[in-house]
C-alpha cells in the first residue's frame, strides 16, 4: 500500500494522487516517443530520407518497447517501481535530444530509446498504483493513470508543430527533453511519498526467470488470454494510425502540417475522454471483456473514412474521423490494463502486466513494418486502411460473440 506522509492526507487524496503522478510519467515519456511520427515530414526531409521509413522507425522503437516491458519485473525488484519510472525519465530524456540531430542514425537511435523508456513505465506504475488502489476502485484509478499518455501527445500534437523550425529542427526535441526532465525531478521530489516496495531478494536466476514468468502467468486464464489479445489486435491498429495519419493527412490528404497536427490533437483529446468515460463504463455499465470488443468493432469506421478521405472532402470531414479514432483507439488500454492487473495477486502485478505490455508493443512494432510493406503490396495506403477496416470488424464482431457466452468472475483470478 502506498504510504502518504503528508499530515492531514486522506487516503483518498492519496490514491488520486498516486494515479495522477503515474499518468504524468506516461505523458512524459510519450514526448520522445509521439515527437518522430508527429514531425516525420520535416525530419525526414532534414536528412533527405524517404518519408515512408517512420514506419520502420516507429516499429523500431516498439522493439525497444518490448524490451523495456519484459525488463520491468527484474527492474523493480531490484530498483523499485518509483526508482525505475525515474530511469525511464532520464532515458526519454535523451531520446528526445537525440531527436534534435539530424541523422537517420540518430532518429534510430532515439526510437529505440523512446520505446525503452515507455515500455517501462507503463508496467511500474501499475505496480504503485495497484499497491493503492482496491478491486472497487481500480477501474477509476487506471482509469486516470491511463490518459497519462494522451496528454501526452496531445501537448506535443498540440506544440511541437508549432515550435518546430525548417532552420532550427532541434528546437521540438529540447522542448520535449525539459518537459519529460521536469516529470523526472518530480518524481524524485515525490520519494517520501509513496516509499519504493521493499526490494526482492530473489536469485539472479529468479530475476532473469520473471519475464517468462508473466508470460506464463498471462496465458494462465482464458480471461487473461482474450484480453491480451485484444490487446495485441487493437495495438497493430493503434500503431499504424499513430504513425501514418499525419502522414498521410499530409502527402495525400491535402492538409497543412499544423492542420494535420490539430486533428491528431483532436483525436487524441477524445482518447482522454474516452479513457475516463469508459473506466467509469466498465466500472458500472458492462463487463471490460465487452466493452473491449465493441471498442474493437467500432474502429473499423474510422479507417474506412480515412481510406476514403480526399482534400476535398473538408476539414469538419477530418474532424469527425479524428473523433472516431479517438473514441476506439484512444480509449481501450485504460480498460485493458485494469482488466489485465485484476486478474493476478498483487506481487505478480509488475510481471503480468509487464508481460501483456510486451504483446502490446510486439503488436505496435509489427504495425510499422507490416503496414509499410503491405502498402507497397497493396499499391497505397487507402487499401491498406480497408484491410484494417474489415479485420477490426471481424475481429470485435467475434470477441462480443465470445462475450456473450463466457462468464467473467467480478473478482480476482487467484492466479498463484
Amino acid at each position: 500500500m502506498i504510504r502518504a506522509t503528508g499530515e492531514g492526507q486522506r487516503p483518498e487524496q492519496a490514491r488520486l494522487i498516486a494515479a495522477l503522478s503515474m499518468g504524468a510519467a506516461q505523458a512524459a515519456t510519450a514526448f520522445p516517443l509521439r515527437l518522430l511520427p508527429l514531425l516525420a515530414p520535416l525530419l525526414l526531409a532534414q536528412v533527405g530520407t524517404p518519408i515512408h521509413t517512420v514506419g520502420y522507425l516507429s516499429s523500431l522503437a516498439m522493439l525497444g518497447a518490448m524490451a523495456g516491458s519484459l525488463a520491468t519485473g527484474p527492474l523493480c525488484a531490484r530498483l523499485g517501481a518509483r526508482r525505475c519510472l525515474q530511469l525511464a525519465m532520464g532515458v526519454a530524456t535523451v531520446a528526445a535530444l537525440l531527436h534534435g540531430i539530424s541523422a537517420w542514425a540518430a532518429f534510430a537511435a532515439a526510437s529505440v530509446l523512446a520505446g525503452l523508456a515507455d515500455g517501462v513505465t507503463p508496467a511500474a506504475g501499475n505496480a504503485v498504483l495497484q499497491r493503492a488502489a482496491s478491486v472497487r476502485e481500480q477501474q477509476r484509478l487506471f482509469a486516470i493513470k491511463m490518459i497519462g499518455a494522451p496528454v501526452g501527445g496531445l501537448v506535443v500534437a498540440l506544440v511541437l508543430p508549432r515550435v518546430a523550425s525548417d532552420s532550427s529542427p532541434w528546437q521540438a526535441p529540447l522542448v520535449a527533453a525539459m518537459a519529460t526532465a521536469t516529470v523526472g525531478l518530480l518524481l524524485f521530489a515525490s520519494r517520501r511519498r509513496w516509499p519504493d516496495e521493499p526490494r526482492s531478494e530473489a536469485s539472479p536466476a529468479g530475476v532473469a526467470s520473471f519475464p517468462v514468468t508473466g508470460l506464463r502467468l498471462l496465458t494462465r486464464t482464458s480471461r487473461l488470454r482474450h484480453a491480451a489479445a485484444l490487446g495485441f489486435l487493437l495495438a497493430f491498429s493503434h500503431g499504424v494510425w499513430y504513425a501514418y495519419f499525419v502522414v498521410f493527412l499530409v502527402t495525400e490528404g491535402g492538409l497543412a502540417l499544423v492542420a494535420a497536427g490539430t486533428l491528431m490533437s483532436v483525436t487524441l483529446a477524445t482518447g482522454i475522454l474516452m479513457r475516463l468515460t469508459l473506466g467509469f463504463v466498465a466500472h458500472r455499465l458492462t463487463r471490460p471483456d465487452r466493452l473491449l470488443g465493441a471498442l474493437c468493432l467500432g474502429s473499423a469506421m474510422p479507417w474506412i473514412a480515412l481510406a476514403a478521405f480526399e482534400p476535398s472532402a473538408g476539414l469538419w470531414s477530418g474532424v469527425a474521423m479524428a473523433i472516431g479514432f479517438g473514441a476506439t483507439l484512444g480509449g481501450w488500454l485504460g480498460v485493458q490494463q485494469a482488466e489485465i492487473a485484476r486478474g493476478v495477486p498483487l506481487e505478480s502485478v509488475d510481471r503480468v502486466s509487464g508481460a501483456a505490455a510486451f504483446l502490446m508493443f510486439l503488436g505496435l512494432m509489427l504495425s510499422g513494418v507490416c503496414f509499410t510493406l503491405l502498402a507497397d503490396v497493396l499499391g497505397g495506403h487507402r487499401p491498406g486502411f480497408r484491410l484494417l477496416g474489415a479485420v477490426a470488424a471481424l475481429a470485435g464482431g467475434v470477441s462480443l460473440l465470445r462475450a456473450a457466452v463466457v462468464e467473467t468472475p467480478p473478482s480476482r483470478s487467484g492466479i498463484q
